[in-house]
């Protein structure tokens, strides 16, 4: 059975029973569509629940730039319409800055962890070298495509999803949907020596990473955080960014026995 319930301005996709809930957040340039073969792997066990970003759908092109903390506030929205108890967050891209702010900010919401191929990014312990900030330039390229818009920005936006060999549909793809690096850039430029404080989600968690992309989204630290716990997993894949895409038997098989405590 599949629900959808609006709340703010979003459309929530909730599908399958049990006990425990699953909040899917996606990244760019994709939509709620990037989990479903994990829907698919876990429905029958566990209540997903997923959502398109705000202004990520065409039909519903964000008007303006939307800030960290309205996209923090709207996933607690989500949250506590959910439930009390605390949920399985799973969160990939800009879907895993968000949600890790969300954690941040929000203690004691979420009970287990499972983050793909972003980590601690945005935190003051990444330093991705002068390789990782010429890398961190294609950002730029989309921020771009945000202030042209119409045609010539949605051509910039999906001319650089078809090279990053992205999942979604590019008809679906649109300039207005890149304000989150607008937003982290401009943050950045307005405050250059302000830098969010480390962070490091208290709860179980998996951190699943590609190996095949030009460069890393996490710290060192990070890593050697998340392999020190006793209740926690870091697991390298052959796999470009889309980790829960291109290994999705391999990954949904790994997140299944893990949530089990098998």
């Amino acid at each position: 059975m599949t629900e959808t319930l609006g709340l703010n301005d979003i459309d929530l996709v909730i599908e399958g029973s049990g006990a425990a809930t699953i909040l899917m957040i996606h990244g760019w340039p994709d939509s709620y569509r990037l989990w479903d073969p994990q829907v698919a792997a876990f429905k029958d066990s566990y209540r997903c629940v997923r959502f398109t970003l705000p202004g990520f759908d065409k039909a519903r092109p964000a008007p303006r730039v939307y800030k960290t903390r309205e996209v923090v506030e709207l996933i607690a929205a989500v949250v506590d319409h959910l439930g009390d108890d605390p949920l399985i967050l799973m969160i990939h891209d800009w879907g895993s800055y968000y949600g890790l702010e969300y954690m941040r900010t929000h203690p004691g919401r979420v009970s287990k962890l499972v983050a793909v191929d972003v980590g601690d990014f945005a935190y003051r312990a990444f330093r991705p070298g002068l390789f990782g900030r010429l890398m961190l330039l294609y950002q730029w390229w989309l921020v771009v495509a945000w202030w042209l818009r119409g045609v010539g920005g949605t051509f910039m936006s999906r001319l650089f999803a078809w090279l990053s060999k992205a999942p979604a549909e590019l008809a679906t793809i649109h300039a207005r949907m890149n304000y989150p690096y607008v937003d982290f850039w401009t943050s950045r430029l307005r405050h250059p020596f302000r830098t969010k404080p480390d962070f490091f989600p208290p709860c179980p968690m998996i951190y699943a990473y590609g190996l095949k992309n030009p460069m890393m989204f996490h710290s060192k630290a990070w890593l050697e955080q998340v392999l020190a716990r006793e209740d926690s997993k870091a697991i390298a894949y052959e796999s470009d960014h889309w980790v829960s895409v291109r290994k999705a038997d391999e990954f949904n098989q790994v997140v299944k026995k893990w949530l089990s405590g098998a």
